[in-house]
């Protein structure tokens, strides 16, 4: 939690959230707390999610950030682009596997 804040922490849940930093200090904060690390069970199940998103969401670019990297991973999936959708997904579940927590 952020001591210099002048703003009264969010508790629900047990999870507490100083909401006097910034929104992405504030959601990083979250998915620390409530976030756990895929079973083997749950991974098959959001890599068909990833798959789905990419072939019937994403029309022009998706990107993987890591704020504190500065790793930006751009995807195009611009319709003269030469990358399918179902590869952009497999390239995308390797990065994460690849980058870990």
């Amino acid at each position: 939690m952020n001591k210099d804040s002048k703003v009264i922490p969010f508790k629900k849940n047990n999870t507490e959230i100083d909401l006097g930093s910034t929104l992405y200090d504030a959601n990083k904060q979250l998915v620390k707390q409530t976030e756990k690390p895929l079973t083997h069970l749950e991974l098959p199940i959001k890599v068909e999610l990833i798959r789905d998103f990419f072939e019937k969401k994403v029309k022009q670019y998706a990107m993987l950030l890591c704020h504190e990297r500065r790793d930006y991973t751009v995807f195009n999936l611009n319709p003269e682009s030469l990358v399918a959708p179902l590869t952009a997904s497999n390239d995308v579940i390797d990065c994460c596997s690849n980058r870990g927590d």
